[in-house]
């Protein structure tokens, strides 16, 4: 297993997997309409990112193939952004997820980032524990009313 920051050639060659990554990721998400819309421009927009240098991402790789990703770009000055953050199941609880972490927190320090932030759906109980357990604080709470 290797985790290294990606290059527009691990993306476009794991195209298929990481647009399945997606629609995995925003079918958890009720709100989003039109799902498989989504996951194409997540694609595209993780593919011009990439190449405009903006986005910061990671892979963890077995035998070439992407099986976990963490992608982040800077939204405000000194801070970063996690947009994407994923780890196929069969994967999961093996440390790729923190290491994947690790791999930005460095990538951060060095270009003098100040602070990371994400967002997180409150029933998400993995992944608002390991955030927590990264030092992440709530700091935010949105509501909403269904009419």
């Amino acid at each position: 297993m290797q985790v290294r920051k990606a290059n527009i050639d691990d993306i476009k060659n794991n195209r298929e997997i990481i647009i399945n990554y997606f629609f995995k990721l925003l079918s958890e998400d009720t709100d989003i309409e039109n799902v498989s819309f989504k996951t194409e421009e997540n694609y595209k927009n993780m593919e011009k990112f990439m190449l405009d240098g903006s986005a910061n991402i990671f892979c963890a790789f077995e035998n070439d193939k992407i099986v976990g990703f963490i992608w982040a770009y800077e939204i405000r000055k000194k801070v970063f952004h996690i947009n994407y953050f994923y780890v196929e199941e069969k994967f999961r609880s093996m440390g790729l997820g923190q290491c994947l972490l690790e791999k930005l927190y460095k990538e951060a320090r060095a270009k003098k980032i100040e602070s990371i932030e994400l967002l997180v759906n409150k029933g998400n109980e993995k992944a608002l524990k390991k955030y927590l357990k990264n030092g992440f604080k709530e700091e935010q709470i949105k509501m909403r009313k269904i009419l």
